[in-house]
């Protein structure tokens, strides 16, 4: 059985696994978790096989190398990349990535949207329309808990996994006066593992659709750039 093992580091045979990327500003730090799926028992196992979180002076050409490579070593089916208020980092990953990305942007809103927005790129010297999701960030954080009641989410505790558990133990849920659930850090605390964790948990189970930027539509430079859309290998139930 493949996922016997205790450390789901040493898992293998995925039936479909993401790259979950978080790209940090001046304050933050960047991120990449590799998250897989299996089914035990005919019900889903989600798994953290690898958690890394980039250290602090990483140039973005340095973290989109790292990001690509980490991908095509843990043979990702696709990056889900939260690109909020990046768009530069998106086009350059777009433009490295020989895996299909999916970009997304988180939002304060109560709910994710039901469809992802269009947003214009530059790649290669080519302008697209290319879809990206908006997600609820209290949202994010709700649908990782159901899974972990299950036993269902399993961590690695190599590397920065143990930071997702940690972080997640840190944050408090709060009302605000407009009756909005939200979460909130500590000071000086961070939540950007937590973040990645959840990402991933949304691109394998809650997205309703994939919408991805489809990499072999960007060569030749002359080429029209297309999204592909369709359920994803992964399956939403």
């Amino acid at each position: 059985m493949p996922i016997s093992d205790l450390d789901p580091s040493k898992w293998r045979g995925s039936e479909y696994t993401v790259l979950a990327h978080d790209f940090g500003l001046t304050a933050d730090f960047s991120t990449a978790v590799v998250m897989g799926k299996w089914t035990d028992l005919g019900r889903p196992v989600f798994a953290v096989m690898y958690a890394e979180r980039f250290p602090h002076g990483l140039s973005p050409t340095e973290t989109v190398e790292r990001v690509v490579r980490l991908a095509v070593d843990w043979r990702a089916h696709e990056v889900v990349a939260d690109i909020s208020n990046q768009q530069a980092h998106l086009e350059a990953l777009a433009g490295a990535s020989p895996i299909p990305i999916c970009p997304l942007k988180i939002t304060s809103r109560v709910q994710h949207a039901l469809d992802p927005s269009l947003g214009n790129i530059t790649v290669g010297g080519q302008k697209a329309r290319v879809p990206i999701w908006m997600l609820s960030r209290t949202e994010l954080i709700d649908g990782l808990y159901p899974f972990f009641e299950l036993g269902t989410l399993r961590i690695t505790e190599q590397g920065d996994g143990p930071e997702i558990i940690r972080e997640l133990s840190s944050l408090s849920r709060e009302i605000t006066r407009a009756s909005n659930v939200v979460w909130t850090c500590p000071p000086s605390g961070h939540d950007d593992m937590a973040i990645s964790g959840a990402i991933g948990v949304w691109a394998q189970h809650y997205r309703p659709a994939c919408a991805i930027i489809e990499p072999s539509r960007l060569k030749p430079r002359n080429a029209a750039l297309t999204v592909t859309r369709g359920v994803p290998a992964a399956g939403w139930t």
